[in-house]
C-alpha cells in the first residue's frame, strides 16, 4: 500500500493557507521538508499528493496538526464540501472485493437513513 494520502486539492489549499499565514515561502517550506519549491507548488495545487510523513513534517513546521491539513474547518469554503466524498471514494477504491464494498455501502445507508 502506498504511503501517499489520496489526491486532494483541498488539502493543498489548506497547506497554502497555513504557509502564507506563517509568512513562509514555498521555497523555505520546501527546504525544511527536503523538496523543491516546485514540489510544494504541486502539493498546493493538488497536482501531486504528499506522502503522510511529509504532511507530518509540514504540519509541524506550520504549527498545526495533521488533522488541520487533512480536514475542512468549520468555516470551510465550498471547495471543502467535496472533501468527504473524495475520501469515501478513495477508501472504497482500496477495498479488495465487491462484498467489502457492499458492506460499506450498507453501513452508509443505515447511517444516512
Amino acid at each position: 500500500m502506498s504511503n501517499n494520502i489520496f489526491p486532494n486539492h483541498n488539502t493543498g489549499q489548506r497547506i497554502k493557507k497555513f504557509r502564507k499565514s506563517k509568512g513562509i515561502t514555498q521555497k523555505d517550506l520546501g527546504l525544511k521538508v527536503g523538496v523543491t519549491f516546485q514540489q510544494i507548488q504541486k502539493y498546493e495545487k493538488g497536482t501531486n499528493s504528499a506522502p503522510i510523513e511529509r504532511l507530518k513534517q509540514m504540519a509541524q513546521i506550520l504549527d498545526v496538526t495533521i488533522y488541520d491539513l487533512l480536514t475542512p474547518s468549520d468555516d470551510a469554503s465550498s471547495n471543502d464540501n467535496n472533501y468527504y466524498a473524495e475520501k469515501i471514494m478513495y477508501l472504497m477504491s482500496k477495498l479488495k472485493t465487491d462484498e467489502e464494498r457492499k458492506r460499506v455501502a450498507e453501513v452508509v445507508s443505515v447511517i444516512v437513513g
